[in-house]
């Protein structure tokens, strides 16, 4: 029987969960539990739109994307911004202590898509 994958925040994940590759690849000393973040296949769960991180990010990519683009509204780039923000929002936010992730190898939480 197996379980689903659930997120975790990676303090929690690293006293749950033991690890084929952490005593391969770990970054730190060869241990049999989950790495979390430091893990190359550790994966952040995706940004809630309401966060204020997220659309702080946003506001500022706005605010990049008028200067290239002047004569654009602010409205005309808003989808842009978000595209960019939610392709890669570790360039433009940061994880906190509320943040949950998951093992890449072990597949996507039930629920996420």
């Amino acid at each position: 029987m197996s379980l689903p994958m659930t997120s975790l925040h990676p303090d929690e994940a690293g006293k749950q969960w033991k690890c084929p590759l952490a005593r391969t690849f770990g970054s730190t000393k060869a241990s049999n539990y989950c790495q979390g973040a430091d893990c190359a296949v550790w994966r952040w769960m995706p940004m809630a739109a309401n966060d204020p991180r997220f659309m702080s990010a946003v506001q500022r990519e706005i605010a990049a994307l008028q200067a290239e683009e002047p004569t654009k509204s602010k409205d005309g780039l808003h989808k842009k911004a978000v595209a960019r923000v939610a392709a890669d929002p570790a360039a433009f936010t940061y994880p906190n202590e509320t943040d949950r992730g998951y093992c890449g190898l072990g597949g996507k939480p039930e629920g996420t898509k």
